[in-house]
């Protein structure tokens, strides 16, 4: 026989904790997620924002010599910099929610068990 512990869940109240659960991702994917969708996109346009602001300072003097290649590199640089924050913003941000749907679950199963231990006439000391 099986002796590991069951939670069971009234249909109603199942169907209730998923959905708010589903909410939940559904938000994420409609509203967090689009904003760091696109990484790669987001950083060649910074890059090249970058560079066109650039280009249209003044010159410099005869004297100072700048080489293109130092140019380019650097803006490649730069774009590769911003490419490394917005992915890693991308996974910290689904990190996060990812949390949060855990922590979301957390608190529908502490309800859940001090709603049933009332039910059961348990009395249950509550610190906060």
């Amino acid at each position: 026989m099986n002796n590991l512990p069951l939670l069971y869940l009234w249909r109603p109240l199942r169907e209730k904790n998923i959905k708010e659960l589903t909410t939940i991702i559904e938000l994420f994917f409609e509203k967090i997620y689009p904003i760091f969708s696109n990484a790669e996109h987001d950083a060649e346009i910074l890059q090249e924002k970058a560079c066109n602001d650039f280009m249209e300072q003044p010159c410099y003097s005869e004297e100072e010599y700048i080489d293109p290649a130092d140019v380019a590199e650097t803006f490649i640089d730069f774009g590769i910099k911003q490419y490394e924050i917005l992915s890693l913003m991308r996974y910290r941000t689904l990190a996060m929610w990812i949390t949060c749907l855990c922590q979301a679950w957390e608190q529908q199963l502490v309800k859940f068990v001090l709603d049933e231990g009332k039910r059961s006439g348990i009395k249950i000391l509550q610190i906060i």
